[in-house]
């Protein structure tokens, strides 16, 4: 989607046309998921954490002045929803109630896979995908941020 098209439609729901927020919704959906995935690191939080953004983004699209792309308006609001997740993860801690295996609360890295993927190729991707999320967590969370959003989503350090 590019940057007129993203303001016409900004523009309609500003107006009052709350369906046209379904075309940034549908446009950014991926990003903004993968982006929470990474930063919190299971699915369902950030499953719940997407659909805060764009509850947010929906409500404060006036304050967006179209000084930047809004892909870095809810790229950045997508970082502060997690943050402040993450804030209140910490401050209130909670225990689960059913075992979970550890790989199941790793966040999921899309390494891309040969042309023939056997069990030795599988083998490999997982224990990369395992160093790359143990990497990532040896990280402060300042530069575990910038490394995500440069690296596994193709932003640039501008």
């Amino acid at each position: 989607m590019d940057q007129d098209e993203e303001r016409r439609i900004i523009a309609q729901v500003c107006a009052g046309d709350a369906n046209a927020f379904e075309a940034l919704v549908v446009a950014y959906q991926k990003q903004v998921y993968n982006l929470a995935l990474r930063t919190v690191g299971n699915e369902e939080d950030a499953a719940d954490m997407t659909q805060e953004v764009f509850l947010r983004a929906y409500r404060a699209l006036g304050t967006f002045r179209g000084e930047s792309k809004f892909s870095v308006w809810l790229y950045r609001l997508t970082t502060n929803v997690c943050i402040d997740f993450l804030r209140s993860r910490r401050r209130h801690p909670t225990v689960s109630l059913t075992a979970a295996d550890e790989d199941d609360e790793q966040p999921q890295f899309d390494i891309p896979a040969d042309e023939a993927t056997g069990p030795e190729q599988q083998l490999a991707r997982s224990e990369l995908r395992r160093a790359v999320v143990r990497g990532l967590d040896c990280l402060p969370d300042d530069a575990r941020r910038i490394l995500i959003l440069r690296e596994l989503d193709g932003l640039s350090y501008a």
